[in-house]
C-alpha cells in the first residue's frame, strides 16, 4: 500500500473512524463488483455469522485528500 494510504488508514483506525478486523475472521469470498477505490467482495464473518461486504483498496501512488474524502463519503453512504 502506498505510504499516504497506509498513514491515512492507520490514522482512521486509531481515531476510531474505521473498525479493524483481522482478515482471517472472514470466509467464502465472492467477487461482487469493482468500484472506484477497489474490488468489493461478499464474505461470511465467521465470529458473527453475518454476511458482509469487504472492499480491497487499490494501491494508488496518486492518492490525495480529495480522493480520500470521496472514499470516506462512500463508506458513510453504506452505514
Amino acid at each position: 500500500m502506498a505510504n499516504v494510504q497506509e498513514e491515512w488508514l492507520e490514522k482512521a483506525i486509531s481515531d476510531g473512524h474505521i473498525d479493524y478486523v483481522e482478515y482471517n475472521n472472514f470466509a467464502n469470498p465472492i467477487n461482487i463488483g469493482v468500484g472506484g477505490f477497489g474490488k468489493v467482495f461478499k464474505y461470511e464473518w465467521k465470529d458473527c455469522e453475518l454476511t458482509v461486504a469487504l472492499k480491497c483498496l487499490k494501491v494508488d501512488t496518486n492518492i490525495n485528500e480529495k480522493i480520500i474524502k470521496g472514499f470516506i463519503d462512500e463508506v458513510f453512504i453504506c452505514l
